[in-house]
């Protein structure tokens, strides 16, 4: 049902407002628009924003050219194994 109604405001999008449909946030803006029509309520989209918690941003770290390099790369799952 909701992918049937998400279809439908997608068609209806391209002959109504072609421009949202060069938005990158399209998917989610027709989903909340077809949760809402069949009476479910919209989510926040910044979950930060709405938990009221402080977005961290990560280290950055350069590591091409050799010449600018700040630091060793650490992949995702690699700390959890016990890197560094």
């Amino acid at each position: 049902m909701l992918n049937q109604k998400f279809v439908a405001l997608y068609k209806e999008s391209q002959a109504t407002d072609p421009a949202l449909l060069s938005r990158p946030d399209r998917p989610l803006t027709l989903a909340e628009r077809a949760v809402v029509s069949l009476g479910g309520a919209p989510r926040p989209r910044n979950l930060t924003a709405a938990s009221g918690m402080q977005a961290r941003a990560g280290k950055q770290v350069v590591i091409y050219p050799g010449e600018y390099k700040t630091g060793e790369i650490i992949t995702p799952f690699e700390k959890a194994r016990g890197g560094k």
